[in-house]
């Protein structure tokens, strides 16, 4: 978060592999979830996810809730709420 803590600098995400499972976290700028989450072509979705076991290799996380944009007329907010609200929410995720 940045000083005043209503803007994200950047959220680690995992993607998808098309066998099944996630790949590696990856830091992705703020920036780049709301280019990612507002780019109709793609249909991109962002969900929150929290850590639930590891088992050997493998590790299970819980699905939370998706991850919307607010726009203003100058600025985009990214927030796992409806509110109307000029700051980042992503509810309870650790910093990192």
């Amino acid at each position: 978060m940045n000083a005043d803590n209503t803007r994200i600098i950047k959220v680690k995400a995992m993607t998808k592999k098309p066998e099944g499972g996630l790949n590696p976290g990856k830091e992705y700028t703020r920036n780049q979830v709301v280019e990612s989450i507002e780019d109709t072509k793609n249909k991109n979705r962002w969900i929150t996810c929290k850590f639930n076991k590891k088992e050997g290799d493998t590790t299970y996380w819980n699905p939370g809730e998706e991850i919307h944009v607010y726009r203003t007329d100058n600025d985009a907010f990214i927030r796992t709420d409806k509110n109307q609200t000029e700051s980042d929410n992503l509810g309870e995720l650790p910093d990192f």
